[in-house]
């Protein structure tokens, strides 16, 4: 092998190692500066004057954002090609978070609204990328940039308050300190850009005719995103309360949900490898969601075994949140199918993760007491493991 032969190889695997890294540097963006927002949310009601109906609709709004603009991510990747598409989500990231951390009035929701919408066409696109450029590989991709997206959306918010209480700093600074990734991010992405490799999805006749709103299998992905978020936000969203509710101090369920965050995490990263060895994917989904029911079940018929029971939820969590992504590549033949399917099933989950923890509070009200809230996530992770095990078996959406 001649000298230039040895460059042009070892270009190649640069130019592949960078976009994995690309990849997970994206997937790093997707929560933080969600997850930043929580442990500051009081300090933004109180300079934005704002009632608690405000507050609660800050936090849901990202959510909504996220159901919305997946209907029409597929098309943005369609007309611009999805790796570009991918950098513009980095763009509408960067500049949302700035937006939302100005003092002008109405940029919190301007800001928030903005890089929501930027996640949301990333959290679609992401996977059906991952798809075009590894193939069969793409599952461990894919579990390491959950993973990712994971471990930096804990540290944000483990951050978050330190920060605001730094001398000559406040919320804003927590916040938007994170458009400081999402450009690292789009700088890591700039050869994906101007690469000829980069996706377009103009064509195939198959991607046209393809609907996975007519497909049986795509609605049981689509359930099954929509149940396993579901349990997700509504464990991360109210555990705190029922823990203070069951005699347990903050700190304490805040570091139940630290333990519940690491092993989710643990299990993001080993759960790609095996999806990528196995042709029927049903037991990983029956083993997962399975997981959850016991954890569920657990914190309703003994608490005092809490911490056992998160770390069940977040064994669950983690496993189901690989799958449910890996699906979309798995199940269908391009990464213009991928796509559809993503935009589809995130659309679905995400609204029903909107409802969910607002149906917690719901029924925490109204019956006073922890019993049919947790009874709801019981029959969610009932329904993850019967979603699941469908949408595992060997076929395409």
């Amino acid at each position: 092998m001649n000298s230039r032969a040895i460059e042009i190889a070892a270009l190649k695997v640069q130019r592949r190692w960078l976009l994995i890294l690309g990849v997970l540097l994206i997937g790093a963006t997707l929560r933080a500066p969600i997850t930043s927002v929580g442990p500051v949310l009081l300090d933004i009601q109180r300079d934005g004057d704002f009632g608690s109906l405000a507050a609660g609709l800050i936090q849901a709004l990202p959510l909504v954002c996220f159901a919305l603009v997946s209907l029409i991510a597929p098309k943005i990747g369609r007309l611009v090609g999805v790796g570009r598409a991918l950098g513009l989500s980095l763009v509408i990231i960067t500049a949302g978070t700035l937006v939302r951390s100005s003092p002008g009035e109405g940029a919190v929701w301007i800001g928030t609204v903005l890089l929501s919408a930027g996640i949301a066409i990333s959290n679609v696109l992401l996977p059906s990328y991952v798809k075009h450029e590894f193939g069969e590989r793409g599952p461990w991709l894919i579990g390491l940039y959950v993973a990712a997206m994971a471990i930096v959306a804990g540290i944000a918010s483990g951050i978050a308050i330190p920060i605001a209480q730094m001398p000559g700093l406040d919320w804003r600074w927590s916040l938007g300190i994170w458009a400081m990734l999402s450009l690292l991010a789009l700088i890591i992405w700039m050869p994906q850009l101007r690469s000829s490799r980069t996706q377009s999805v103009r064509s195939e006749n198959s991607a046209c005719t393809f609907s996975p709103w007519r497909s049986r299998k795509g609605w049981c992905i689509a359930i099954f995103f929509a149940l396993h978020s579901l349990v997700f936000y509504c464990v991360i969203g109210w555990y705190t309360a029922y823990a203070e509710d069951t005699g347990m101090s903050a700190a304490t369920a805040g570091y139940h949900l630290l333990i519940y965050q690491i092993i989710s995490t643990i299990a993001n990263i080993f759960t790609g490898p095996i999806i990528r060895k196995l042709t029927n994917l049903s037991w990983i989904g029956f083993a997962c969601g399975s997981v959850l029911v016991v954890g569920a079940t657990g914190l309703l018929v003994q608490p005092q075994l809490a911490l056992l029971w998160v770390a069940l939820l977040g064994l669950g969590a983690g496993g189901t949140m690989v799958m449910s992504i890996a699906l979309f590549a798995i199940c269908t033949e391009t990464p213009q199918q991928a796509a559809k399917l993503s935009g589809m099933a995130q659309f679905i989950g995400y609204t029903g993760a909107a409802l969910g923890p607002l149906g917690i509070g719901v029924l925490r009200d109204a019956m006073d007491g922890w019993f049919w809230p947790l009874t709801l996530i019981v029959v969610a992770s009932v329904g993850v493991t019967v979603f699941a095990s469908l949408s595992g078996k060997p076929g395409r959406a």
